[in-house]
């Protein structure tokens, strides 16, 4: 078994990525923690960086925020399946909301293993405020 470190973006995203991932080499990393862009170009050039320093990636979602059900879940099956696009170790989702039912958070839960099984891309689901295992009751 090997252990792989991965540095986290957070907290440091107004480096440039060729600058913060020649440091996470330099630092002796394996990989980082990280969104993506949306943009296609933008996720091609941080992509491209990465597998130019042999560095792997763990991709991070918590961008989908919309109280909304519906809205929520065509957002997140949307930022998913860009993420996996991107082919990381895994995805670690902050999903859903601790206000959804327990039938909603299910529903975001089996969009994931649906978008995991077509995609190969593991998925993790981060307890973490107000998200769906937050405040289970």
């Amino acid at each position: 078994m090997k252990i792989l470190f991965f540095c986290r973006q957070w907290g440091q995203e107004n480096i440039p990525w060729n600058i913060f991932v020649q440091e996470v080499k330099d630092a002796g990393y394996d990989g980082v923690e990280s969104s993506l862009p949306l943009d296609v170009r933008e996720k091609e050039d941080v992509t491209t960086e990465l597998a130019k320093q042999e560095i792997w990636s763990i991709r991070r979602h918590c961008e989908t925020v919309t109280p909304y059900f519906d809205a929520h879940y065509k957002e997140f099956e949307m930022r998913l399946r860009s993420l996996a696009t991107a082919k990381p170790l895994s995805i670690n989702s902050r999903t859903g909301k601790d206000y959804y039912s327990f039938e909603q958070n299910r529903e975001l839960i089996k969009l994931a293993k649906t978008v995991s099984t077509e995609t190969g891309v593991a998925f993790v689901h981060e307890t973490h405020r107000g998200k769906l295992s937050f405040a289970i009751y």
